[in-house]
């Protein structure tokens, strides 16, 4: 069983917006934004299981399947109904999942930086075996090293790790429990979750993709879904590589409050 930690910000009356963070994240990655959006959205943050404050009972409750089947009764518990959603990275992934299975419980989605899994077989093993190096790589490794070395990949190029915005991201981060971590990425990650390609047309939604300008492997994943989907928008940041939320929050601030609305 999942125990969600969350966070809500503003009134319970106005439209829901359900927020899901990425991986080495938590719900108050989103504070800076959802204070923002409070005064359109009773917004919910959740932690994912193996960050913040979510504790799961067993490591099957890791998984993507489990996490989306866990999201989808908190909601219910929690009186929420017909929340729109907005999902980064891995938790653009879980978006993709409660989409393709839950499309009816769902308004609106903004999926930011994120895929509906690898298409092949030999692709998830491939994925699967980096995903376990770097588990293993994590707990044998310092937590701030870690992060230092995570964000000086491709993927965070643009950001400015000088900044006190980043500096306080990576205090923040750094909290976060290494052996938990390593169980999302083994049953969170990318490679052991479900291919949903072939599920996109489940979607009875409308979707916005939104990807930074530099970052090119989303870029053409995000290209991709849209052309072939008719619900499914897209829509290009400047000045941003993966993180679009973090480098460029008033320009994502402006598109959720227009395409939500």
């Amino acid at each position: 069983m999942i125990h969600f930690h969350f966070k809500t910000y503003g009134d319970k009356t106005k439209q829901p917006l359900l927020m899901l963070h990425g991986f080495m994240g938590e719900s108050s990655d989103f504070d800076s934004l959802a204070e923002k959006l409070q005064e359109n959205f009773f917004c919910i943050a959740l932690d994912l299981p193996g960050h913040g404050e979510t504790r799961c009972d067993e490591d099957d409750d890791y998984t993507i399947e489990k996490t989306s089947e866990a999201i989808n009764k908190f909601l219910m518990s929690e009186k929420i109904k017909s929340p729109h959603l907005y999902g980064y990275s891995m938790g653009g992934r879980v978006v993709f999942y409660l989409l393709t299975h839950y499309s009816e419980s769902f308004s609106k989605s903004i999926v930011e930086s994120s895929s509906p899994g690898l298409k092949t077989e030999s692709e998830k093993i491939e994925r699967q075996q980096k995903d376990l190096l770097l588990s293993k790589r994590m707990t044998m490794q310092p937590m701030v090293e870690f992060l230092e070395d995570w964000y000086n990949l491709e993927l965070f190029s643009s950001i400015d790790k000088t900044s006190d915005a980043f500096q306080n991201m990576i205090v923040q981060k750094s909290k976060n429990n290494i052996s938990k971590l390593a169980l999302s990425l083994k049953h969170l990650g990318t490679g052991a979750m479900p291919s949903l390609w072939d599920s996109l047309d489940k979607i009875q939604t409308d979707v916005l993709l939104i990807t930074g300008s530099l970052d090119k492997k989303y870029k053409s994943i995000a290209h991709e879904i849209s052309d072939k989907h008719e619900n499914f928008s897209y829509e290009i940041i400047d000045d941003a590589s993966h993180n679009v939320h973090f480098e460029q929050e008033e320009q994502i601030y402006k598109i959720v409050i227009n395409y939500l609305k």
